[in-house]
């Protein structure tokens, strides 16, 4: 379960009609510049990680980048393309709205596990994100009858991955879930193979 499209979507929306902050104030293009400068870098920096950590030698292209390690600063890049005469106000209750949203996309986005994501089979043994990607034959996200909680429940093949391997590289996601469904006035919990684990 996964709304990578709805994200762009949603950025590309806010920097199209970013608009002027309450206290009147605007960065100066100077300012904008190093910000720049700063996002050019910082993607460099992605790329040259995935490089040297996921990429075979010889390859024409670099493994392993994806889309979501650019929304951490999709907000400067907000502040360089800030329009001049644009101006959004948001109610309180379309704000609600929009954090609601978020808190749900995050809750897809984060739980998201799956054997396609893996595009080298041969990759599977030696990279464990592979692995446990791999190892998941089923994953989906389900509320509760009385609709209080949620649950990530999935199903893993242990002969291909363990659960252990797939709690040491996505707890940091398991907590944003928790988060996410917080907001969302949900309970989250866990269970993999059957099991309760948050």
């Amino acid at each position: 379960m996964s709304f990578p499209w709805a994200l762009y979507a949603g950025s590309a929306v806010v920097i199209l009609t970013a608009g002027q902050s309450s206290c009147g104030k605007r960065l100066s293009k100077k300012q904008k510049l190093w910000i720049f400068i700063l996002c050019v870098g910082t993607a460099v920096l992605v790329w040259t990680s995935m490089y040297i950590a996921f990429t075979r030698p010889g390859n024409t292209y670099i493994d392993g980048v994806q889309g979501r390690y650019y929304l951490p600063f999709l907000p400067l890049v907000w502040l360089v393309l800030n329009p001049e005469r644009v101006m959004v106000r948001m109610e309180n209750k379309n704000y609600h709205a929009l954090v609601l949203g978020a808190a749900a996309l995050i809750l897809a986005d984060k739980s998201d596990v799956r054997r396609s994501r893996v595009r080298d089979k041969a990759t599977v043994a030696l990279d464990i994100h592979d692995r446990v990607n791999y190892s998941v034959t089923d994953c989906h996200l389900e509320f509760d009858e009385q609709h209080t909680s949620i649950r990530l429940i999935l199903t893993v093949d242990t002969e291909l991955g363990s659960v252990m391997e797939y709690l040491e590289i996505f707890m940091k996601r398991m907590l944003l879930c928790q988060k996410a469904a917080q907001a969302l006035g949900l309970t989250f919990h866990l269970v993999i193979n059957g099991q309760l684990l948050v």
